[in-house]
């Protein structure tokens, strides 16, 4: 899965990437190499253990775990979402 870095929390220490298909995935980035803006790739079938993720953008790679809690399709609405 691609996704483009959206946002960093250097207080919590975690970013925000967003997906073509508008899915969030939140994860504690490594410490030096990755920019917003940036283009990553990941394997959605890996979560809640270590993987190898490839920034596209740099042409690197880095450690990470991606928790399933931490992957959120963005398109779900609540019913109080839809209450005009």
């Amino acid at each position: 899965m691609r996704a483009i870095i959206q946002k960093f929390n250097q207080t919590l220490h975690y970013c925000d990437a967003v997906s073509e298909d508008h899915t969030l995935i939140i994860f504690r980035p490594p410490e030096f190499g990755l920019h917003i803006g940036d283009v990553i790739e990941f394997d959605p079938e890996l979560l809640d253990k270590a993987q190898i993720a490839s920034n596209i953008t740099m042409g690197s790679s880095f450690s990470v775990e991606i928790w399933q809690c931490n992957v959120h399709d963005l398109r779900v609405h609540t019913e109080q979402d839809a209450v005009v």
